[in-house]
Order: C-alpha cells, then structure tokens, then sequence
C-alpha cells in the first residue's frame, strides 16, 4: 500500500511539473507568434501599396501578362496579410476557453488544394 502511495505522489508530481513546463512552451509560443506577426506586418502592406502605385504609374503600358504579376503580387501580399491575422489569433488562444465545433473537412481540403495550386502555378 505505502509503495502505490509514494508511486502516486511520484507521478502526481511529475505530471504537475510537465504541466507547469508545458505552461511556459505555450506562453512563449504565444509571445513568439506575436512578436512576429507584427514584424511581418509592415512589410506587408508595403508589398501590396506598392504594387498598387506600381499598377497606376504603369498601367496603360503593362501587358496582360505583367498586370497579372502585378495582381499575383497584390494577392499574395494580402494573403500574407491574412496568415499573419490567423497568427495573432493563434497567440491570443492560450488565454481563451476552447471552444468546440464542427469543421467541414471537404471544404477544408478544397481550401488547401486552391491554395497548392496557385503556389504550384506560380
């Protein structure tokens, strides 16, 4: 009986100890994803202004195939711009509840072939 006592305590406190660590990962973690979604930030919408100024400076004189690099870019910029909204969302979870919901996986993997493709054409 006194062996499965101390064994419990044993565990009972290696597992507070892990928690209390694995505390620390996500709140670094959560510092980390914001610092750089920041950072990311500026650089950003200078991609996307710039190429807008790009685009009316040179418009009449672009190809079909040069304003589509041009949107391509603006794009891109735009979609940078919402993986860095997702990642100040993500470093702001650890301090909300977990909420549980139904994910639609068909459309999920429509999202991500959309996404492969453009990358993939690019």
């Amino acid at each position: 009986m006194q062996i499965v006592l101390t064994e419990r305590r044993r565990v009972t406190g290696e597992l507070q100890r892990r928690g209390e660590l694995l505390e620390a990962v996500i709140k670094e973690l959560e510092s980390i994803s914001y610092l750089v979604s920041h950072d990311l930030r500026a650089p950003s919408h200078h991609i996307d202004g710039y190429a807008a100024l790009l685009r009316r400076a040179v418009e009449p004189l672009l190809s079909d195939k040069a304003a589509r690099y041009l949107q391509r870019i603006a794009d891109t910029a735009r979609q940078m711009e919402q993986v860095i909204d997702d990642l100040l969302v993500f470093s702001r979870m650890g301090r909300q509840e977990m909420l549980h919901t139904t994910v639609n996986l068909v459309q999920v993997m429509r999202y991500i072939v959309a996404n492969l493709r453009l990358g993939l054409q690019g």
